[in-house]
């Protein structure tokens, strides 16, 4: 029950804290892969359209996702996408980055050279096609390592892709809490938005053998109840990080699962394979068998040996609702190639939800054939009847509609007082996320100089495990040098005397001697040269051997 009641709170705090404008136009930004969408009507939903077609290379060079469809800037893939601007001109178009640390073609990030080389390149590449309005930028798998170095080169980039009169939009990672610090920037935050990739799968890794939702808004019964993997909580942590709601927009998949099993009718059941699916498929698949009523957000359908996990359009209200009471910016969806069908039936209910009036002097498409196994409606053809009748019901309705308004937020009063200290403390923690970030940078920067002494004390070490090795050539030099040193003692001590007995003797013998010719002069006597020359010997030896010890302690 804790876990319910937290998840209400966390809700009603962003609803709190960021007051919803329902009545406000909301974005609807439609990715798309590489293909020719030359035909496709279903752009004229969108606000913004990015076509994925870029993306790195190793060498900081900006390659191409598919040069058999994009190569060529005159007629390819992306012109194509670009020449739609002449019928949509409402629609922003984007061109999308796509680069990853696991496909090693960002790894330069850490080099200011390269981030200038990529930047001008994509700059010059933009040029190219100038009915965009700017750049989608999409790197996945920053580590704790590339933090600094993406703020740096996010802020690079915005600045060369403004004074080009271009705009910047990126994508956040749907897992905050894991990601929030690594992507996060101040840069961010100045962006028209950012978008968390909520149409990638959460349990993809977990739940290997059963069926599994995609994206659910809030958690479900085990194993898919992490907080971590739900769209509120999400949102809560990105908020916290430093986006206001309305910077925010949730990209939503606009395709499904299929798996195959054995009778499973929930999620969590036994499954043999599973396959990605085009959007307009598991409508059709839900049309014909039993479609499940929606678990927080998510949306399925079954039969005896298949199950089909998707937005069904009541799913969907309930994620759109969460974005209409949270006041986000909108809705992406991914991807309009797996659409399925020229009506994009799940764009169309975005859209009627979050822009249901289209802009000044524009109609939006309309309605095609059903192909999907469900029936399109928006836009509806107006009719005057139809237009005095509904007038003179919503006359009708309103007064009451009204009372019963007023009536629910008498009732709302004392809850949202509750609340209002829960509210200080979200401010509390808002105000902490500042000095939180100062101290990692800090914590970075005393990393970044451990890291660097590494090698300096790898150095040392290898310098003091010579010199050990050198004292232990020593030992035995100095072993020899012992006794060649008491020898030499020892002779002196026996010559010592011989010599000052000599020396009293010549000193006589001078006194007796000192007029007689030199030839009459007692010479040394035998012993005593003997004796001298053993000396010089043991000298010499020991001399000998201290030059090589010295030698060794020079080399040392």
């Amino acid at each position: 029950m804790d876990r319910y009641l937290l998840s209400c709170l966390l809700l009603v705090c962003m609803v709190l804290a960021y007051p919803s404008e329902i009545s406000a136009q909301r974005s609807r930004v439609c990715f798309a892969q590489s293909g020719d969408y030359s035909t496709a009507t279903s752009i004229g939903f969108c606000s913004h359209a990015v076509y994925i077609a870029l993306n790195p290379t190793s060498k900081a060079f900006v390659g191409i996702l598919n040069p058999a469809n994009d190569a060529d800037d005159l007629l390819g893939g992306i012109r194509k996408f670009a020449n739609l601007k002449k019928t949509y001109p409402y629609v922003d178009l984007y061109m999308g980055v796509l680069g990853s640390i696991s496909a090693g073609n960002i790894l330069w990030l850490n080099q200011q050279a390269s981030r200038k080389t990529f930047i001008d390149l994509l700059v010059t590449k933009m040029a190219s096609y100038p009915e965009m309005s700017g750049v989608y930028l999409d790197f996945d798998g920053l580590t704790n390592l590339y933090q600094n170095w993406y703020a740096l080169f996010v802020a690079e980039l915005n600045t060369a892709l403004t004074a080009k009169n271009l705009k910047l939009i990126t994508a956040l990672p749907w897992d905050a809490s894991a990601s929030g610090d690594i992507y996060y920037s101040s840069t961010l935050s100045t962006l028209p938005f950012n978008v968390i990739k909520m149409h990638e799968e959460m349990y993809s890794t977990v739940a290997t053998t059963s069926t599994r939702p995609i994206s659910p808004l809030f958690s479900l019964a085990a194993p898919f109840n992490d907080e971590t993997k739900t769209i509120y909580n999400n949102v809560f942590r990105w908020v916290l990080k430093g986006f206001l709601t309305t910077q925010l927009v949730v990209s939503l998949p606009m395709y499904s699962l299929k798996f195959t099993t054995s009778g499973g009718s929930q999620f969590g059941a036994a499954m043999t394979a599973v396959t990605k699916d085009t959007y307009c498929n598991a409508l059709l698949f839900g049309s014909k068998n039993t479609l499940g009523a929606p678990q927080a957000g998510e949306g399925f359908a079954y039969s005896s040996s298949t199950f089909y996990t998707y937005n069904t359009p009541a799913s969907l209200v309930d994620k759109l609702q969460f974005v209409i009471a949270t006041n986000m910016g909108g809705v992406g969806v991914y991807s309009l190639d797996q659409a399925g069908s020229q009506n994009a039936e799940m764009l169309r209910q975005v859209t009627s939800v979050l822009a249901p009036t289209p802009p000044a002097s524009v109609s939006y498409p309309p309605v095609g054939d059903a192909m999907c196994g469900v029936p399109v409606t928006f836009p509806a053809p107006l009719t005057t009847t139809t237009a005095a009748t509904t007038t003179a019901a919503a006359t009708e309705e309103v007064p009451l509609l009204l009372q019963e308004e007023a009536q629910l937020l008498r009732e709302e009063v004392p809850l949202l007082q509750e609340v209002v200290p829960l509210l200080e403390v979200v401010l509390l923690l808002q105000e902490e996320v500042p000095l939180l970030q100062e101290e990692v940078l800090l914590l970075q920067e005393e990393a970044q100089l451990l890291r660097e002494e590494v090698p300096l004390l790898l150095e040392v070490v290898l310098l003091l495990q010579e010199e050990a090795q050198l004292l232990q050539e020593e030992v035995p030099l100095r072993q020899e040098v012992a006794p060649l040193l008491q020898e030499v003692v020892q002779q002196l001590l026996v010559v010592a005397p011989l010599l000052l007995e000599e020396a009293l003797l010549h000193q006589t013998q001078h006194r007796q001697l000192r007029h007689q010719p030199v030839h009459h002069q007692p010479r040394l006597q035998r012993q005593l040269r003997r004796l001298l020359r053993r000396l010089i010997l043991a000298i010499l030896r020991s001399r000998k051997i201290t030059e090589l010890w010295s030698r060794n302690t020079v080399r040392t």
